[in-house]
């Protein structure tokens, strides 16, 4: 996690508030412009209008996602969590006072329990690699949902990834400058089994752009947290 967060570090400060930053950079800017918005759509989806409610983003990089529901939710409070201080900082310069990062471990999440309505993890699970530190994860990520929450669950799936990047070649052919930080993905099966661990039930899964199978590059999956 060393490693990784040293990457993150180097990517914040050289993107700042660049989508290439926390998108994939081998990616032209029209595919990851789609892909944002498709993501928000999903988070969009389960966020109530008309109360007040407490928002956790994990891996929230400089706010991409959290200063759209900032502008689009007015009674809804965000706190991220994310490697990189420079992309907190960039967070809380823009987003306070109602958006709040700090640097932090989703392995260990530094929140009483029961203290979200909505969390939301984008295409972060993926850069921990380890199995155990993933199931680590999860239960924390249950563990600071209130009873009845939801979790929304977006992330690569392997099949997809590979097929949108013809195995990678598009990134051997743009260049080394365009190589990403080691990340994995995630079948749905393996997605559903994190879930169950976590405590959690499956309430919905979509895949981006046309099925959860044959083309998606990602997942999701909603779960509401066991009363």
């Amino acid at each position: 996690m060393t490693k990784t967060k040293a990457l993150w570090e180097a990517r914040s400060k050289k993107y700042k508030k660049d989508v290439r930053g926390v998108l994939p950079k081998s990616f032209p800017g029209w595919l990851n412009r789609i892909l944002h918005l498709w993501m928000y759509g999903q988070v969009k989806s389960q966020i109530s209008t008309n109360k007040s409610q407490i928002i956790l983003d994990l891996g929230c990089g400089y706010g991409r996602m959290a200063k759209e529901i900032l502008e689009n939710f007015p009674m809804a409070k965000v706190s991220g969590i994310d490697l990189s201080k420079t992309y907190v900082d960039i967070f809380n310069r823009d987003l306070s006072p109602r958006g709040k990062a700090q640097v932090g471990d989703i392995r260990k999440l530094p929140f009483r329990s029961s203290t979200f309505d909505v969390v939301f993890m984008v295409t972060t699970l993926m850069y921990v690699t380890n199995k155990k530190d993933q199931k680590r994860a999860v239960r924390e990520i249950f563990r600071v949902l209130k009873p009845g929450g939801r979790f929304v669950f977006i992330e690569r799936n392997p099949i997809g990834h590979s097929l949108i990047t013809l195995g990678g070649l598009i990134t051997k052919i743009r260049g080394r400058k365009y190589k990403e930080i080691e990340a994995v993905g995630f079948r749905e099966m393996q997605m559903g089994e994190l879930i169950s661990i976590g405590g959690g039930k499956v309430k919905e899964k979509l895949g981006f752009p046309f099925g959860r199978l044959l083309t998606p590059s990602l997942y999701i999956a909603y779960s509401g947290a066991k009363a």
